[in-house]
């Protein structure tokens, strides 16, 4: 006879320091398709792309200067430029582009070997990005953490030809998580990848509904379990 697995078979001090260590709450990231959010640079378009995507609002990094936003610093592990990091400089990175941008004229283009890392030191309860020219798995990190083992398989990645616009994404912290002081994606294979109109919400604040424990909702479980060891 097959011998499957159940609970009850482990003592409830274990399950309890299981439950007591997961949260309910994880960052959420939400994809949008160029096509449906993207009409043009010029401030009209452009407001209606943060509208459409949820970052009005929001301070905004454009790459179409030479200064980064007060906070924002670019590094990576082995990129091209190599060990780059990015403080108050960032034409090394821009390139001119007009389809791969999401506004002005230029994007930042960064060929990913390992992992490249967007640190907003101030913390954000959202941040935003527009991507393109994702030709293999890339993977997406929050505060270190991965929340999305491949890109690719977002709903809405828009991709028909090199380096034009993939998606946008935006990626809210839930009740519970850490406010989002490091974004970073990940890959296997040498790629090249515009990242464009980099977006935080400048307003830093708790969640308004407080942390709930797993352990709490499952207690009847495991006041359930007790009573079946006796």
């Amino acid at each position: 006879m097959k011998k499957w697995f159940t609970i009850s078979h482990y003592p409830s001090w274990i399950l309890m320091f299981v439950l007591l260590n997961t949260n309910l709450f994880a960052y959420v990231v939400t994809d949008f398709g160029d096509t449906a959010v993207f009409t043009g640079t010029n401030s009209t378009q452009l407001a209606s792309l943060d509208a459409a995507v949820g970052i009005t609002g929001f301070l905004i990094e454009d790459f179409e200067d030479n200064t980064p936003i007060s906070g924002l610093t670019i590094s990576g592990t082995v990129c091209c430029p190599s060990s780059i990091n990015t403080t108050t400089s960032i034409d090394s990175l821009a390139q001119a582009s007009s389809v791969g941008n999401w506004d002005g004229t230029r994007a930042i283009v960064i060929t990913l070997l390992d992992e490249t890392v967007f640190n907003y030191a101030p913390g954000t309860n959202s941040f935003g990005i527009g991507i393109g020219d994702i030709e293999t798995v890339t993977s997406l990190q929050v505060n270190g953490s991965t929340v999305i083992a491949d890109m690719q398989a977002l709903s809405f990645i828009h991709r028909i030809e090199d380096d034009q616009r993939d998606m946008y994404i935006r990626i809210d912290r839930e009740a519970g998580d850490a406010p989002i002081t490091q974004v970073s994606f990940t890959i296997s294979a040498n790629d090249g990848v515009f990242f464009d109109r980099l977006a935080v919400d400048p307003v830093l604040t708790e969640a308004s509904v407080p942390e709930i424990n797993s352990f709490f909702l499952l207690l009847p479980l495991l006041c359930f379990l007790g009573f079946r060891r006796k």
